[in-house]
C-alpha cells in the first residue's frame, strides 16, 4: 500500500518542478479524530443521552441484547439504529439556540484537543509548497492550531468560511491566486455558531455563485483525507470526468457509493486504505517519500538519472505522465541498424543531419544520442522549430549568433544539441531562416571541439530547403533513416513487444493475436511510431479481427488521426483548434499579443460565446483541465521564463497535418473553424491579448498551403473583405521596406481610404506614425486625401502626421507620383484646416481658392481620385449658382465649363443631382429631374 504513497510523492514533487499547480487537499472529519475530536456519531449519542434519554436507553438495550446473541447480528442492528438516532439528533438539533450548539460542539471538537502528529507532517508539507489549498467539512480548528504552533501568521494564510463570508469573498478566494495558503471551510466554523451546517436543510447547495468555482477546484488533482462521502453537497460536485484523486481512509468507500463510482470512472489516482489510511500515517509517510523524492531529484540534477536528464532538455512535464515515451526511453528504445554509423559520424564531424520519412523514430533517435551524451557530461539542448524561431529572432536572425549564444551560455562545458525539424515540421510549415545560415553555420560547428549537433528534418523538407542553397558539405554529413531497412524484421517485433509490455491492450491475453502479430506487423507498419500508435490506440479491442482492422488504420497515420480529430465531442475539438493556433502563433507571430493568447482564458471565452448563441448546448465542469489531462499523450506543454501562460504545442508534426486534413474533409472541425473565423471579435472581446481576422487566416492558409508568411499575408491582402483587407494593411505597414512597393500594398490602401466604415480610415492613419518617411510616394500622395475625411478625428490626425513630416513632403513635392498634393496645396488645404476648425468656414475659403483650379484639373482628380472630386464637386455647385461680376470672363467660362463636364459625367451626375436637390428650390429640383434625360 505504501507504494500509492511513494507514488503520490513523486507526482507532488515533480509538479513543484516543473511549475504545476500542486495538489488541492480535501479533509473530512476523519482527519480529526486522532486529535481527540469526536466523531459523529459520539456526538449525536451526546445529545440524545442529554434531551433524549428514555429513546436513547431503549436504543442501547435493543443493541446490546441483539449483540449477545450475536456479534454480526448486533452490528447490523447498530448501523440501522444509528440512521434512526440520526434523524432524531437532527430534530432536537435544530430546537437547540446557537448558544447551546456552540457549548456541546466545543467539549467534542475544541477542549483539551491538540494537533496530532499527522498535522504536523501536513503543515511541514505546506511549508514545502506542496499544498496551497485546503478544502475542510471539519468545523474544528485543528488546521489553523497546527499552522499557528509551528510559527504561521495570520497574514500567512487566509479563511474563507462559508455561513459566515460573504458569498463575493468566497468566490474571489477560490478563483484567486494571491494568497499562499488558502482554507476554505465548507460546512461553518466552531467560533461562528450561525454558520454550522449539520442537518440537511443547513446543508447549503453552493449557492449558484459558489458551485461553478468550487466545483473546477474539487475536479483538479485531489487529495481526499477522512472523507466518508455521505454530505450530498459535496457529492454533486464530483464529475465523472475529472482529474487524479487519491481517496485517504481506513475503510474503502462503499461499492455503490457516489466517491467509488467516481474513482471507479475516472481510473486516475489510487485508494489508499487500511493502516495507511490513517490520517496520523498517511501524513507521516507521504511528508517521509516527499523529502527522499526531493534528495533523489536534486541528486539526479548532478548524477546521470532520466529524471535529471529530461529535467534538462525542457521535457519535465513528462514526468508526470505515467504513460510517456519518453519518461520511459531506457526501455522502450530500439536502435536503427543505422545508429553506430550515425554515432561515429557525430563523433568524427561534429554533426549529423538524421533524414527520413514521418514516422521512422528520428526523433526519439536523436533524444536517446542526447541521454547518452549526458551521461557523458555534455550539456544538453533540445530545440524544437518554435523555439528555433524565438531564438533566431532574439539573435537578429543569426544562425552563427544563436550558436555562439548557446556555446557561450554553457560556460565552455561540452555541449550537444538537437535541432528538431529547424527547416519546419511539415511541407506547409516550412521555413528558411535555418537554411539560409547553414554553410556558415557548419564551419563553427566544426570549429569547436567540445560541441556536436544533431538535426532532425523529414527527406522532403529537406531536400527542397536546401535546393537554393549552397551547402555542398551537407551530403557526407547525412544519415537517412529509410522504412524495410533501419528496422529489420525482428527489430520490429521487439518494438510490438516492448509497446505492448507497456501500454498492455486487452488482446495481449490472447496467445493467437499476439501470435499473428509478430508474423503479419512488420510488413504492415514498418515504422516504429506507426506501431506505438497502434498498440495505443487498440488498447481495449479483444478480437483478432478487431486488431488486423486497426493495423490497417494505422498504416495511413494521418488519416486515422484526423478521423479520430472528427470524432471528438464539441469542446475537445474546439481544445485542439486552439492548441493549433497558439502552437502556430509561436512561429508566425513572435512577440504579437497573438503570441501571448492565453488558452485557457481563449477555449473558456469560445466556449461561452457559443453556449450563449445556442451553437452548443451545455459546458461541461472544468472542460480545459479535463480536455487537457485527456490529450495528455500528444501534447507539450511550456511556459517560457518571466510568463505565467502555459503554451501547448503537438507532441509530433503528424497531429498538426491530421487537423488540417479534418479541415479539409469538411468535419464538424471546419464548422467549429468557420465559426471562430465569423465571431472572432465577439468572442475574444474579453481578452487582453488577441488575434486577428487576417492572422486566424494566416494560421489557416500556413496549416494547409505551401507558401511562406509574406505571401501568406498578400493573400489576405488580395480579400473583397474589407475588414480583412484593412487588417492585413496593417500588418503590411509594420514591414512597409517589404510590402511598400506591392500593387496588393497600394491596392489596400485604395480600398481603405474609400472604405465607408471610418474605423478602417483610423487603423490606416493610426498605423502612419512609426513608418511615415518609409512609405513610397504614390502611398504619401493617396494619403493626402485624408485631409478631406468626413470624420474630423481622423482629419486631424492626419493634419498632425502632415505637419510632422513636411519637410519628407515638401522633398517630393516634383516627384511624378505626387499628384494629388498639388491640388492639396492650391487649395490651401493645410493651411485652412489649421485655421479652421468649423467646417462650414473652410468651404467658404475654399470657394475662393477653387476658382483658381481649371476644368482640365478638376476631370483629372475626380476620374483619378473620387473621394477629393466629390468634394470639390460640392465646393463646384457653390460657384455655379454664384458667378459673381468681379470673375474674369476666363474664370466664369471655366466654371461653366466644370458644371457642363459634371452634368455629363456618368461618376459625377447622380451626386450632383443630390446636391441639386439638397441645396436648391423648386426650379433647381426641376433641372435636376432634367439631368435624368
Amino acid at each position: 500500500m505504501s507504494d500509492s504513497i511513494r507514488a503520490l510523492a513523486s507526482s507532488m514533487v515533480s509538479r513543484k518542478i516543473s511549475g504545476t499547480d500542486p495538489y488541492i487537499l480535501f479533509l473530512g472529519a476523519g482527519a480529526s479524530i486522532s486529535s481527540g475530536c469526536s466523531r459523529m456519531v459520539q456526538i449525536v449519542d451526546d445529545v440524545l443521552e442529554q434531551h433524549a434519554k428514555s429513546e436513547f436507553d431503549i436504543w442501547e438495550k435493543e443493541i446490546k441484547d441483539a449483540t449477545q446473541k450475536e456479534e454480526r447480528f448486533g452490528e447490523l442492528l447498530r448501523n440501522e439504529i444509528n440512521k434512526e438516532k440520526r434523524t432524531r439528533f437532527f430534530e432536537i438539533w435544530s430546537l437547540l439556540d446557537h448558544d447551546n450548539q456552540y457549548s456541546i460542539l466545543r467539549k467534542h471538537l475544541w477542549e483539551d484537543k491538540i494537533p496530532s502528529e499527522g498535522y504536523d507532517s501536513l503543515v511541514k508539507l505546506i511549508k514545502k509548497g506542496f499544498i496551497k489549498t485546503v478544502l475542510s467539512t471539519n468545523l474544528d480548528n485543528l488546521m489553523e492550531k497546527a499552522l499557528n504552533n509551528s510559527g504561521y501568521q495570520p497574514g500567512d494564510f487566509i479563511i474563507v468560511v462559508n455561513g459566515r463570508d460573504r458569498h463575493e469573498e468566497i468566490v474571489d478566494q477560490l478563483s484567486s491566486s494571491r494568497n499562499p495558503l488558502k482554507i476554505v471551510k465548507l460546512h461553518g466554523t466552531l467560533e461562528s455558531p450561525k454558520s454550522y451546517a449539520f442537518r440537511q436543510e443547513e446543508i447549503f447547495d453552493f449557492e449558484k455563485e459558489i458551485k461553478p468555482n468550487l466545483s473546477q477546484l474539487i475536479n483538479q488533482n485531489l487529495i481526499i483525507v477522512g472523507y466518508s462521502g455521505q454530505d450530498r453537497d459535496i457529492d454533486l460536485l464530483f464529475e465523472d470526468e475529472g482529474k487524479e484523486i487519491y481517496f485517504v481512509k481506513p475503510s474503502k468507500p462503499e461499492a455503490e457509493s457516489r466517491i467509488c463510482q467516481i474513482l471507479i470512472v475516472r481510473g486516475k489516482g489510487k485508494t489508499i486504505d487500511g493502516n495507511d489510511g490513517k490520517f496520523d500515517t498517511f501524513f507521516d509517510k507521504l511528508l517521509k517519500y516527499v523529502e527522499l523524492e526531493e534528495k533523489r531529484s536534486n541528486a539526479s540534477d548532478s548524477e546521470p538519472s532520466i529524471e535529471g536528464f529530461l529535467r534538462k532538455i525542457g521535457f519535465a512535464k513528462e514526468l508526470e505522465n505515467p504513460q510517456s515515451r519518453y519518461k520511459n526511453l531506457t526501455s522502450l528504445y530500439v536502435k536503427p541498424t543505422e545508429y553506430n554509423d550515425i554515432c561515429s559520424k557525430l563523433e568524427k564531424d561534429h554533426v549529423i543531419f538524421i533524414i527520413g520519412e514521418p514516422h521512422l523514430g528520428k526523433t526519439f533517435t536523436a533524444i536517446h544520442l542526447l541521454w547518452e551524451y549526458y551521461q557523458k557530461d555534455y550539456e544538453t539542448l533540445h530545440i524544437r522549430h518554435d523555439n528555433l524561431i524565438t531564438l533566431l529572432h532574439e539573435n537578429e536572425g543569426s544562425l552563427k549568433k544563436l550558436l555562439l549564444f548557446l556555446i557561450s551560455s554553457k560556460q565552455g562545458n561540452p555541449v550537444i544539441i538537437h535541432f528538431d525539424d529547424p527547416f519546419g515540421e511539415t511541407m506547409e510549415r516550412r521555413t528558411n531562416d535555418f537554411a539560409k545560415g547553414l554553410s556558415e553555420f557548419l564551419i563553427l560547428s566544426k570549429q569547436y571541439e567540445h560541441l556536436r549537433i544533431i538535426v532532425t528534418t523529414r527527406l522532403n523538407i529537406f531536400r527542397e530547403a536546401l535546393a537554393e542553397q549552397d551547402c555542398q558539405d551537407i551530403e557526407e554529413l547525412e544519415k537517412d533513416l529509410r522504412v524495410h531497412t533501419s528496422y529489420k524484421s525482428e527489430v520490429l517485433v521487439d518494438i510490438l513487444h516492448r509497446y505492448t509490455q507497456f501500454y498492455k491492450p486487452l488482446w495481449s491475453t490472447d496467445e493467437k493475436v499476439v501470435w499473428v502479430l509478430d508474423e503479419k506487423l512488420p510488413e504492415m507498419l514498418p515504422a516504429p511510431h506507426n506501431i506505438e500508435f497502434f498498440v495505443r490506440t487498440s488498447e481495449r479491442l479483444t478480437s483478432l479481427e478487431e486488431v488486423l482492422q486497426h493495423v490497417e488504420k494505422s498504416k495511413e497515420m494521418i488519416r486515422a488521426l484526423g478521423e479520430w480529430m472528427a470524432s471528438l465531442s464539441d469542446h475537445e475539438q474546439i481544445f485542439l483548434l486552439w492548441v493549433e493556433v497558439q502552437s502556430t502563433s509561436n512561429i508566425l507571430f513572435i512577440n504579437d499579443s497573438v503570441s501571448k493568447v492565453n488558452i485557457e482564458d481563449a477555449y473558456r471565452e469560445t466556449l461561452a460565446f457559443l453556449y450563449k448563441k445556442k451553437y452548443i448546448f451545455s459546458i461541461p465542469p472544468s472542460s480545459f483541465s479535463v480536455d487537457k489531462d485527456k490529450f495528455d499523450m500528444i501534447l507539450l506543454e511550456s511556459r517560457e521564463k518571466n510568463s505565467e501562460i502555459d503554451k501547448f504545442d503537438f507532441v509530433h508534426p503528424s497531429y498538426h497535418e491530421a487537423f488540417w486534413y479534418a479541415i479539409k474533409k469538411e468535419s464538424r472541425l471546419l464548422h467549429w473553424w468557420a465559426t471562430l473565423k465569423e465571431n472572432l471579435t465577439n468572442v475574444l472581446d474579453d481578452l487582453d491579448n488577441k488575434l486577428d481576422l487576417v492572422q486566424l487566416r494566416i494560421i489557416e492558409n500556413y496549416g494547409t498551403v505551401n507558401r511562406d508568411l509574406d505571401k501568406l499575408l498578400l493573400i489576405s491582402a488580395e480579400s473583397e473583405d474589407i475588414d480583412e483587407k484593412a487588417i492585413a494593411l496593417e500588418h503590411m505597414i509594420r514591414r512597409v521596406e517589404v510590402f511598400g512597393e506591392s500593387p496588393l500594398f497600394y491596392s489596400c490602401v485604395e480600398a481603405v481610404i474609400s472604405s465607408e466604415d471610418p474605423k478602417h480610415r483610423a487603423i490606416f492613419v493610426n498605423s502612419l506614425d512609426k513608418c511615415f518617411s518609409l512609405l513610397p510616394p504614390k502611398i504619401i500622395d493617396k494619403s493626402m486625401l485624408l485631409l478631406v475625411d468626413e470624420e474630423e478625428e481622423i482629419q486631424m490626425k492626419f493634419l498632425e502626421l502632415y505637419s510632422n513630416n513636411i519637410s519628407i513632403i515638401h522633398n517630393l513635392r516634383t516627384n511624378s507620383e505626387f499628384k494629388i498634393y498639388s491640388l492639396v496645396e492650391k487649395l490651401q488645404l493645410v493651411e485652412l484646416l489649421s485655421k479652421y476648425r468649423d467646417k462650414r468656414e473652410i468651404e467658404i475659403e475654399l470657394i475662393d481658392n477653387f476658382l483658381q483650379i481649371t476644368q482640365p484639373e478638376f476631370e483629372a482628380i475626380f476620374e483619378n481620385n473620387p473621394i477629393l472630386g466629390n468634394h470639390l464637386l460640392r465646393f463646384a455647385y457653390n460657384n455655379i449658382g454664384k458667378l459673381r461680376d468681379d470673375l474674369s470672363s476666363e474664370q466664369k467660362v471655366n466654371i461653366l465649363n466644370i458644371k457642363k463636364y459634371i452634368e455629363k459625367n456618368e461618376k459625377a451626375r447622380p451626386l450632383f443631382k443630390h446636391l441639386i436637390v439638397k441645396y436648391g428650390g423648386a426650379e433647381q429640383t426641376y433641372r435636376a429631374v432634367q439631368l435624368d434625360d
